[in-house]
């Protein structure tokens, strides 16, 4: 069938079947015309994203392969799907393993499940393509941080201060860091820092802080 007689018979899941069964027979033109009036209608659709990214790499399209793997690994990262989210981001590491979205969401992932060892690799990567990427030095402070590394975090959160030095959770960040230091005088300033830039609900989530008391009293006894 033609473009023209497929808009005018076609649903959308006549559009989604028949993308997959042009994928399936090798015609990708007609998959990656089929699955993207799909998105059209349904922009969430995750399957056909996939989907297109398959027909797009077939086609050895690869910025729209990866663009598509990425798009449906962030969908399925939002929904809480990790290891669907994963094998997305995998696919897309495959189709072209110089570009950072794909190594900083998995990342992500892999720092909100604990597995700092794969979330240090990833942010390493993410880094060696780009030394001034400021998502990668937080992403690496975060993973020391939250090993009880407190020097090597204080290390990468300056680093990312030096690209971006606006984000009140980075002086969060430091001052409780710096406490695990006794590094008083550097609590005392990131946190003034931290109050200066902070939201009111940004704030009021620190004062719940376990460790908030302690921060205080260092804070009161300047």
């Amino acid at each position: 069938m033609t473009k023209r007689e497929k808009k005018q018979t076609f649903a959308s899941d006549d559009y989604f079947y028949s993308a997959n069964n042009a994928l399936k027979s090798g015609d990708y033109e007609t998959a990656v015309n089929d699955f993207s009036e799909v998105i059209k209608k349904y922009p969430n659709s995750i399957d056909s994203y996939y989907g297109r990214g398959e027909a797009y790499l077939k086609l050895k399209s690869w910025d729209n392969a990866y663009n598509d793997f990425v798009k449906a690994a962030e969908m399925h990262q939002f929904k809480g799907d990790k290891n669907e989210a994963i094998s997305c981001y995998n696919k897309a590491i495959s189709v072209d393993d110089k570009r950072i979205n794909a190594f900083l969401g998995r990342g992500n992932l892999y720092l909100d499940s604990r597995e700092y060892r794969a979330a240090l690799v990833d942010y390493d990567k993410v880094l060696k393509i780009d030394k001034r990427n400021y998502a990668g030095y937080f992403g690496m402070g975060e993973v020391y941080f939250n090993q009880q590394r407190y020097s090597k975090a204080i290390d990468y959160f300056k680093d990312a201060r030096s690209l971006d030095n606006s984000d009140p959770l980075i002086y969060q960040y430091l001052t409780i860091s710096y406490m695990f230091e006794s590094d008083d005088k550097n609590v005392r300033k990131s946190y003034d820092k931290f109050m200066e830039l902070a939201s009111d609900n940004q704030k009021v989530n620190f004062r719940q802080d376990s460790k908030y008391s302690r921060i205080e009293k260092i804070v009161q006894n300047h």
